[in-house]
């Protein structure tokens, strides 16, 4: 058997939501004036969502006493697993636009497209990791790339944020203004671990048994 392990001692939060996406399209065919000049104006925006939060992890506590014996055999077999990981935060939404205007050579047309991707929300923080063995507790691996203890907090990476675009497409000739800004939303930063202890009596044992494979 291998990535096996003895214990496995985690809390793990969950991820944000992505935000939703925004999509606004617009097809506008030019009013004559009755002056030999027609006349359009478009104006078109999106805005994505924002992505949802995410949650810190729970601290992990775990304590082995008395005679108390835990051992694999395998490749990538661990003995101990403690570990508190924050949830990864919501994507912000992406936001698009597109308009087309309708007309001919005495057209006269102006066009306005705004998309704004949404923001990425926060990353959870890891909790705090605490492993004790006491007594004679014992802890031992027989195979390679097999860890005695692995004891670790990772904070939760943050949200990507949400891409903006904006399309236009003039049908026909004449004289068209165009304005068009696509913003991209924010990306929001990553989140903490936290403290991880591992204590250990005089008594106890750490063994292990193959290459790549240390203690703790």
């Amino acid at each position: 058997m291998t990535d096996a392990f003895g214990i496995l001692a985690q809390s793990v939060s969950g991820g944000g939501g992505s935000g939703g996406s925004s999509v606004a399209d617009a097809f506008t065919v030019a009013v004559p004036t009755g002056e030999d000049v027609s006349l359009e104006m478009n104006v078109t925006t999106a805005v994505g969502g924002s992505g949802g939060s995410s949650h810190d992890a729970e601290a992990v506590t775990l304590t082995l006493d008395g005679s108390t014996a835990v051992s694999t055999r395998g490749v990538s077999s661990h003995g101990i697993i403690a570990q508190s990981v924050g949830g990864g935060g919501g994507n912000g939404g992406s936001a698009s636009t597109m308009s087309a205007t309708a007309g001919d050579e005495n057209t006269v047309s102006a066009d306005i497209g705004v998309s704004v991707g949404g923001s990425g929300a926060g990353g959870g923080a890891g909790g705090t990791v605490d492993v004790t063995l006491a007594d004679t507790a014992s802890v031992t691996t027989a195979d390679d790339y097999a860890n005695a203890i692995i004891a670790q907090s990772i904070g939760g990476g943050g949200g990507n944020g949400g891409a903006g675009s904006v399309n236009s497409k003039q049908i026909g000739s004449g004289f068209s203004l165009n304005a068009n800004v696509g913003v991209g939303g924010s990306g929001s930063g990553g989140s903490d671990g936290n403290a991880v202890t591992v204590a250990m009596g005089d008594a106890t044992l750490l063994q292990t048994g193959g290459t790549g494979a240390p203690e703790g």
